[in-house]
């Protein structure tokens, strides 16, 4: 072998599983790390590709010099072997005290040993040397198989934990388990405002042809409740009088049929209220809902108006709440009109409504209602689409059997994600949350086993609150968001590294400046063409929507912060990601919606796993 001392060697089993094969900061066995050149993580993508026999043999071993040199480890000379043996063993009784496995101590003596031919062949007495170097050999072949046990370990020891933890999980609810106690209209104190109508902007109209924004939230049951019936009634008061600030809201959505076989959309101010559901879900409870590993399909009952699209409701109410008791719980569940709100007018909303709740005469931020001119200046209202858009949405999307789980990032694991990806791009303007996308970016993509060198998606959507010049009120009450895509090929996403990801995230978004924003709004004005379920839904695409800057836990009716945040069921396909703050600061919770086999592949894949608190 021609590639010199043993001084570094790496095999293709995952570097996260085990701190047994590091060494004084040097790997051991580990994947490629963000020091490789892409010359070497070529190289590793070639060893990946090989039968899982000739994989396990080979690896690169790098000389002093910094070359990676692939080897075979069945023809490593005696020493180096035996050099490879000592380093493994001596960090191996600190990695198994670690891991939770113990080693038996086994002793014996060569001297008794005797090996016997057989009839059929002469057999050549091992002496010590051939002895030693077999046991050498086995040893390190047993390690490789170790390894790959201690992944194994580690996944299962995960997947255990929620089950041993879970005691309900396996339980299964259905809608004979809701009963819906009362159903009724709440408007707003006052009718000042009944004959103002909004006209909606190119972002409002965007969101036309697709579902509503459904977020709830889960509350411990006040120790003090002894009348629900006063619970729910000041609830009522409450959502009546936080509709005196969002009287759009309380209103329909209303459109005109133009002769020029066009239509358009404005929102009609005329107080006929918000839809309030009182429900019950019998015998379940928190846990019910918290501890499985996936989101419980039961969960989508807690909201209102499931399964109708924004453009829709001309009949319909823009605002819905579900106040859903359980066992030891209250969830309130919010479904808004997603041509009205977008994701920052939705929690300004709920966060008024529990300032209301408990007492408050004035909310932290008023809405700002207006929102033509803010976003369009002196140009005319309004906009006018196509009568056939509407008339012929036949949008072909079909939902898929999804499964959708809840994974934590800490504020620390975010941190680490974020040095990383800055120091493999060498560059400081990566920030945590493009860190974060990049990570469950190349995650969703292993585990989807995309074919290699296709095109696919990341799509999320832009503020433009601060972006606009002048920049929109935070209060500003409709939507300001445009949708911006990230494309690379697959390749590129699991061989170029964290760093290389995150940095093309941080390009799309960091374009959107002012003129870029501007002639993105001109765009959209003179075409807008609303996105439709299909389009959102590409295969082997991943769309994030939500954002962890909203003030989900601030959001207290007087009961305490909410103990857990959930989505409903509405724009929901495979590949949907919705994000959300977690409890601790600085901690973010991200919901998947996948396919099962994704889902469960995503949850033993060791790398992602690694960044997650469970």
């Amino acid at each position: 072998m021609n590639c010199g001392g043993l001084y570094q060697v790496k095999s293709s089993l995952p570097a996260n599983s085990s701190s047994m094969w590091r060494n004084n900061g040097m790997e051991t066995f580990s994947r490629s790390s963000r020091e490789e050149d892409d010359e070497e993580a070529l190289k590793w993508a070639a060893i990946e590709r090989l039968p899982t026999y000739s994989r396990l043999r080979k690896g690169l071993l790098t000389t002093p010099q910094g070359e990676a040199c692939e080897i075979d480890i069945h023809k490593l000379g005696f020493q180096e072997r035996k050099n490879l043996m000592e380093r493994l063993v001596k960090v191996a009784e600190t990695d198994n005290e670690k891991v939770g496995i113990e080693i038996p101590t086994v002793e014996g003596s060569l001297n008794y040993l005797r090996i016997l031919p057989t009839r059929k062949k002469r057999m050549h007495v091992l002496n010590d040397n051939d002895i030693a170097f077999t046991f050498i050999n086995i040893s390190v072949f047993l390690f490789f198989l170790l390894e790959k046990r201690r992944a194994k370990f580690h996944s299962q020891s995960l997947k255990g934990r929620s089950i041993a933890e879970n005691p309900s999980s396996d339980k299964k609810f259905n809608m004979e388990n809701i009963r819906l106690l009362s159903t009724s209209m709440v408007q707003a104190t006052t009718d000042k405002v009944t004959d103002e109508r909004i006209e909606l902007t190119q972002c409002d109209l965007k969101l036309l042809l697709v579902g509503a924004i459904q977020k709830g939230l889960l509350f411990l049951k006040p120790e003090s409740l002894e009348d629900q019936n006063s619970l729910i009634q000041h609830l009522k008061i409450s959502l009546s009088r936080t509709l005196d600030f969002f009287y759009p809201l309380a209103g329909r959505l209303a459109t005109v049929e133009h002769d020029d076989n066009t239509v358009s959309f404005f929102i009609d101010c005329n107080n006929a209220g918000a839809q309030f559901v009182h429900a019950a879900a019998d015998g379940v409870s928190m846990a019910d809902i918290l501890r499985p590993v996936y989101v419980p399909p039961i969960l989508h009952s807690f909201f209102p108006l499931n399964g109708v699209l924004n453009y829709e409701v001309v009949s319909k109410p823009l605002l819905a709440v579900q106040v859903t008791e359980l066992v030891d719980g209250i969830f309130v569940g919010c479904t808004m009109n997603h041509a009205a709100v977008d994701g920052t007018s939705f929690w300004n909303f709920f966060n008024s409504w529990s300032e209301i709740h408990r007492g408050l005469d004035h909310i932290s931020k008023t809405p700002v209602l207006e929102r033509w001119s803010l976003l369009n200046g002196s140009i005319s209202p309004p906009i006018r689409l196509p009568l056939s858009v509407i008339k012929n949405n036949s949008d072909s999307f079909i939902p898929s059997p999804l499964q959708e789980r809840v994974f934590h990032f800490t504020k620390g694991k975010i941190a680490m994600l974020k040095a990383k990806a800055n120091s493999e791009a060498a560059t400081t303007s990566i920030s945590s949350l493009q860190s974060l996308l990049a990570h469950i970016w190349r995650a969703t993509t292993r585990a989807r086993l995309v074919e290699h060198g296709k095109e696919i998606d990341l799509r999320l959507f832009i503020g433009l609150r601060a972006r606009l010049q002048p920049p929109l009120p935070e209060s500003y009450c409709g939507n300001a968001i445009v949708f911006g895509i990230v494309t690379l090929r697959t390749g590129a996403i699991l061989e170029q590294g964290l760093g290389f990801v995150a940095l093309e995230i941080n390009k799309v978004v960091s374009s959107y400046e002012k003129n870029k924003v501007a002639d993105a709004l001109a765009s959209v004005l003179k075409n807008p063409s609303p996105l439709t379920m299909t389009g959102l839904g590409l295969i082997h695409s991943l769309g994030i929507s939500s954002s962890p800057r909203h003030n989900v836990y601030g959001t207290d009716f007087g009961w305490g912060r909410p103990v857990a945040v959930r989505s409903g069921p509405g724009n929901k396909f495979d590949g949907k990601v919705t994000l959300f703050p977690g409890p601790e600061e600085g901690s973010v919770d991200i919901e998947f919606s996948l396919l099962p086999e994704t889902l469960k592949a995503l949850g033993n894949d060791l790398e992602f796993m690694d960044a997650v608190t469970i």
